[in-house]
């Protein structure tokens, strides 16, 4: 875990059981800003301990959040044991979620308006064009804003060659990583896998977009209830980090002597009390088998290319034909 709490589940755990909130003052060496007052920053030796967990020369192609997934993946394995490095590296799965709020960032032309000069009349259409078109002033903008980045770099460091899948849908997309890592090893794809979350609201633009829409608790005073997950929600205050696991069949993990930390069954979301959400769209799922005359227990999975969006997600559910044995990893909502 690389989290505002530290780094680690220890730190986590007992900021959880002694009720000491991780968050501070919201700061950025390019915006000052009044509105945004607080946020869970990483504290800074942690965001040091990630860059130095990437090598040098790969550290151009990434960007911090990246680099906290890198250090999140590096403990998950050391956590993992000496069943890891038994494992051949095309066997090993890499199921990633990626966050993508903070790339193309404002500091992106912060830096291009600097090098432009002071008092000078600036066309911010061309100068848009040349930082995301044609890389322009930073040629590794293009990179860092790639959907697989953070699955690219986690891979290149850790040598991780066997089945992957890089997801970037929100909130979703941490749930569907790992329903697409559990999928993968009960199929044979993968020996063990790893699975990795990561991703940073730290961008200015972003911040202020969530603050126009009410998402934010204008400061950190109140009740201090924030009940991001709660039909009586009053705001939250975004974060970053990054987590990661390693998960293997429990055959597996019994026949090397190893001691299961827990064992997952199943993932399962369900939709609070404000309209459709997760368990609606499951119904759905339910209601096409029983017309077609299939039974859950002739399924290994439901192949669906839900888009986080129940109006889209749910009349689509009705026209899927049946299939068995395909795979399933709706992209489905998931609190907020």
């Amino acid at each position: 875990m690389v989290l505002p709490t530290g780094r680690h589940v220890t730190p986590l755990w007992d900021a959880w059981t002694d009720g000491k909130p991780a968050i501070s003052p919201y700061l950025d060496p390019v915006v000052s800003t009044r509105r945004i007052t607080h946020f869970g920053h990483v504290p800074a030796e942690v965001v040091e301990q990630s860059r130095e967990a990437v090598p040098h020369r790969q550290r151009k192609y990434g960007t911090p959040y990246t680099f906290n997934a890198v250090l999140a993946a590096q403990d998950a394995i050391a956590e993992a044991g000496p069943g890891w490095a038994s494992v051949d590296d095309h066997r090993r799965g890499l199921f990633v979620a990626q966050d993508n709020s903070t790339t193309p960032s404002i500091g992106t032309f912060a830096r291009g308006l600097t090098q432009l000069g002071e008092g000078r009349e600036i066309d911010f259409g061309a100068l848009t064009n040349e930082l995301l078109m044609n890389g322009g002033l930073d040629p590794f903008t293009i990179i860092h804003a790639l959907n697989n980045n953070t699955l690219a770099l986690v891979s290149i460091v850790h040598e991780l060659r066997g089945d992957c899948a890089a997801l970037v849908q929100g909130e979703s997309a941490a749930v569907t990583a790992l329903q697409r890592a559990t999928f993968s090893l009960r199929n044979g794809h993968c020996d063990i896998a790893l699975v990795v979350g990561a991703g940073s609201y730290n961008e200015p633009l972003t911040l202020a977009g969530h603050y126009r829409l009410g998402h934010l608790s204008k400061d950190a005073g109140g009740d201090g209830q924030l009940r991001s997950f709660d039909s009586a929600q009053d705001g939250t205050i975004l974060s970053e980090g990054a987590g990661a696991l390693v998960l293997e069949r429990s055959r597996d993990a019994t026949a090397r002597g190893a001691t299961p930390l827990v064992q997952l069954c199943d993932t399962v979301v369900v939709s609070g009390s404000r309209g459709a959400g997760p368990a609606h769209i499951a119904h759905r799922y339910d209601d096409m088998l029983h017309q077609n005359g299939i039974g859950t227990e002739q399924l290994g999975a439901v192949l669906a290319d839900g888009k986080a969006a129940p109006a889209t997600t749910s009349p689509r559910s009705n026209c899927s034909p049946p299939c068995s044995r395909a795979a399933a990893y709706p992209c489905r909502p998931f609190g907020r």
